[in-house]
């Protein structure tokens, strides 16, 4: 089957494409004309910013050296080892003499004539004076000469009165016959009554005398 294009549509495509083709020169021209005025002309370039310079290379501080070695001081050395002197021995101990006052005490029974003793004076209070130290002598050579520290004397006398008074002068006799033991002893008077007069004028003397021996 054929188809027959009639002679007018034909004509009208001959003009259509004349015009399509007008239009696309035209559209070359426009690129060529802003192509050739793109690439034409180059531009001034501006000038940067000037470069800094590196700065310029400073040396730092010259190591300090370390410092000489010196040697320390010489070590004193160790004293040399004395032996300790030899102790001395040590003294010979020697016991003190005991002090104080022998707990024993010595009695001594002394016979008087009491009138003569208490007698004012005369040759009968001297004879009584006299046995009375001639009875000390011998009961003292008996005990020993050791220094006395307390005498308690007693007088027999039915009266107390009167056994004091031959307590005190029996005491009074052993001062003078015996200084160097009864001089700083304690000397006490006392009286036993006794009613029996035949012991009247007896005395009875209790001494303590002092520790002056080693233990």
């Amino acid at each position: 089957m054929t188809i027959r294009v009639p002679r007018r549509s034909r004509y009208r495509d001959t003009i259509a494409l004349a015009g399509w083709l007008f239009a696309d020169l035209l559209l070359g021209l426009a690129m060529l004309f802003f192509v050739f005025n793109t690439v034409g002309v180059r531009p001034t370039p501006t000038p940067g910013p000037t470069p800094t310079p590196y700065p310029t290379y400073t040396p730092g501080p010259t190591p300090t050296p370390y410092p000489t070695y010196t040697p320390g001081p010489t070590p004193t050395p160790y004293p040399t080892y004395t032996p300790w002197p030899t102790p001395r021995p040590l003294p010979t101990y020697t016991p003190l003499p005991r002090t104080g006052l022998d707990p024993r005490s010595s009695t001594i029974t002394l016979v008087a004539d009491a009138d003569a003793l208490l007698a004012p004076g005369g040759p009968e209070k001297a004879r009584a004076l006299e046995q009375l130290r001639a009875q000390l002598r011998e009961r003292i050579a008996l005990i020993g000469l050791r220094k006395a520290g307390i005498v308690l004397t007693f007088g027999v006398s039915p009266d107390p009165l009167e056994g004091n008074r031959i307590a005190r002068e029996v005491n009074r006799v052993l001062l003078e016959t015996f200084p160097e033991i009864f001089e700083a002893a304690i000397l006490r008077d006392y009286h036993t009554i006794d009613p029996n007069r035949a012991n009247r004028g007896n005395v009875e003397l209790e001494i303590y005398f002092l520790l002056e021996t080693p233990r």
